[in-house]
């Protein structure tokens, strides 16, 4: 087994029941590094996107193994095709954007383990362990985010008692951001009611704190 960890690296052949060890140079084996044809992707939650993990051109090798790691799988998995037992030169990773009940976007960083089959210096071929890029995973929520709005005390009665109602926003599910809801008002009752009958207060931005489900914007 050849191993190196980054671009620069130079290849380490180990010699089974020698003990010992001899440096190739990137000339001798030439295979340093896999393409990746993204370094990010967006996907909702319940879809999929894929890319593809390859060899440079020209090269007389062929993929072993693509091991794609997703560091979050509650968040994203990861399926490769072809295989481990098709030696290929290119291979599709397959994401999905796991389906869950929270209402926030999710990042997901994947890293990929690869081995590659090819004659270094001469001989047999032999396998090569060689780096490639991560991935960058966005997964956007598909849950249905709602606020409700409610007048304490309604109705108002016009020069009656009481003549000041609070308005309140109430989420579904809580947040873990801070959410911000606008509200407006316009006349909608029964004539004579007009919109010069009523006024907001300076405040029409209700603010939810994270955690919380309702504001009264005080």
């Amino acid at each position: 087994m050849i191993t190196g960890n980054s671009l620069s690296d130079r290849y380490v052949r180990h010699e089974a029941g020698i003990g010992t060890e001899i440096a190739l140079s990137e000339s001798q084996c030439p295979v340093t590094w896999v393409d990746v044809s993204t370094s990010s992707e967006v996907v909702k939650e319940g879809e999929t996107a894929t890319y593809d993990v390859r060899l440079p051109p020209g090269l007389a090798a062929e993929l072993v193994s693509v091991e794609p790691v997703s560091d979050d799988l509650g968040a994203v998995t990861v399926e490769i095709s072809p295989d481990s037992m098709n030696h290929t030169t290119v291979r599709t990773v397959t994401i999905t954007g796991v389906q869950d009940d929270d209402h926030d976007d999710e990042t997901v960083t994947l890293t990929h383990g690869v081995e590659v089959r090819v004659n270094c210096g001469g001989g047999e071929p032999i396998e090569v362990t060689v780096p490639a890029p991560s991935v960058t995973v966005t997964v956007t929520d598909d849950d249905n985010r709602v606020a409700s709005l409610a007048l304490t005390p309604a109705p108002l009665i016009e020069s009656g008692d009481p003549t000041v109602a609070t308005v309140t926003a109430t989420l579904n599910e809580a947040m873990e951001s801070e959410t911000w809801i606008t509200v407006s008002a316009v006349a909608v009752a029964v004539a004579p009611a007009t919109d010069t009958d009523f006024v907001l207060s300076r405040n029409k931005v209700l603010k939810i704190a994270p955690g919380a489900t309702t504001s009264t914007g005080r």
